[in-house]
């Protein structure tokens, strides 16, 4: 089985498309395609400042009194954790930190 992801929207940033093709028990190829739309979709090369750059009006959002919900989704050891909380410099700093910092700073 082979699979492929591709992120053709450039622009918007707001879909991904999976390929996959195998081989059937009786030896005929068989190929498929699915596409997925979203609000934004960041490609494995985005870093974690522009990933919060795409969130940060969340904050203003909590502190004007309404529930909001972050969460990373995938695949087990793909950095969903990471991505979340971070590492201990400030340039590798998670969304959660860097949201409680951001609700402090739109709060004051």
């Amino acid at each position: 089985m082979q699979a492929e992801i591709a992120f053709p929207d450039k622009l918007d940033h707001k879909e991904f498309i999976l390929r996959a093709s195998s081989e059937s028990a009786t030896g005929q190829e068989r190929k498929d395609e699915w596409a997925f739309s979203f609000d934004r979709v960041f490609d494995p090369c985005s870093t974690k400042a522009e990933v919060f750059k795409e969130i940060s009006l969340l904050a203003q959002s909590c502190v004007d009194g309404y529930n909001v919900c972050i969460f990373a989704y995938g695949q087990t050891g793909s950095g969903n954790l990471f991505t979340m909380e971070g590492g201990s410099t400030e340039t590798n700093a998670g969304m959660i930190p860097r949201a409680v910092e951001e609700v402090f700073k739109v709060a004051e």
